[in-house]
């Protein structure tokens, strides 16, 4: 026999369920993710510019999600090597069109 347990959680009680990917904030293991994708874009070794402790501090204030859609986009518009201003832009830029939709 199977037992199905349910819970209600009230409106306004303060119980959110977990971040999901989208909502998970930028680490370093974001950042190092970042650094593995411009390494073979620009197919070359991680640099000095490419420290993800660095990275990760800039970028503290973005989701996961964000910095990797980021990153993903720049490189597919762009042919100049991607900063963490770059991203920082482009979270701005999203994050208001964003706010004017609603």
């Amino acid at each position: 026999m199977t037992e199905t347990f349910t819970t209600d959680v009230a409106e306004g009680s303060g119980a959110e369920p977990e971040p999901g990917a989208a909502a998970r904030p930028a680490d370093i293991f974001t950042c190092r993710e970042v650094i593995r994708i411009i390494s073979g874009v620009e197919r070359r070794p991680p640099g000095e510019r490419l420290d993800e402790y660095y990275w990760a501090e800039l970028l503290a204030g973005c989701t996961e999600s964000e910095v990797l859609e980021a990153t993903w986009e720049h490189y597919r518009r762009q042919s100049r090597p991607i900063w963490p201003a770059d991203i920082l832009g482009w979270v701005a830029a999203r994050r208001a069109d964003s706010d004017a939709d609603r």
